[in-house]
């Protein structure tokens, strides 16, 4: 359900930046930088999850390319991690689609990066929202009864814990939104 969610996100995402913010920008400077983004950005979040982890699991150098393997799983807990992606290293592979588009279309970084916002804010909104299926985006116990349900907890194992995946969704809705009206 999760990885429906996030390629929805990508596709509510490249709609936006197509049809609202890519009318900013020259030529089909929109089309480059959503065929650019997509490749650029997947390698960068694979490459960010992998760095991030290398003084901990010198090993996962080897499962590189293993993005297919589950992680997190009772059996592979202390195991070396499979498969995995990093936002920041998204975020880090669509700036330098910007970039190379930028330099391209001779258009200012700036202007590419803005066109971005409001989609990866989309983005952001959508699989925030859908973290709950993977069971991450889970706060501290809540024990005050008034809170002890959704959307302010989740139960995990008869326990309430605080949904900040719900807060951090509200949070990248809200920016979208101000986005859009703004822009």
């Amino acid at each position: 359900a999760y990885a429906v969610c996030v390629c929805l996100a990508v596709l509510a995402g490249l709609m936006v930046l197509l049809f609202r913010t890519g009318k900013k920008l020259k030529g089909d400077s929109a089309f480059v930088l959503a065929a650019l983004a997509l490749p650029l950005g997947l390698i960068g979040a694979r490459l960010f999850y992998v760095l991030v982890r290398l003084p901990n699991y010198p090993e996962i150098l080897q499962n590189i390319l293993h993005v297919w393997k589950e992680t997190g799983t009772e059996m592979d807990w202390d195991l070396v991690p499979g498969g995995g992606y990093a936002l920041w290293g998204a975020v880090g592979g669509t700036v330098a689609a910007a970039l190379i588009v930028a330099k391209a279309s001779r258009q200012p970084l700036g202007k590419l990066l803005d066109a971005l916002a409001a989609p990866a804010a989309l983005m952001i909104c959508i699989t925030r929202f859908s973290e709950n299926f993977i069971g991450e985006g889970h706060g501290i116990t809540i024990e005050t009864p008034l809170f002890c349900r959704f959307p302010f907890c989740v139960n995990v194992w008869d326990e309430w814990h605080l949904a900040v995946f719900v807060f951090e969704g509200i949070a990248a809705l809200v920016i979208f939104m101000i986005m859009l009206y703004y822009s």
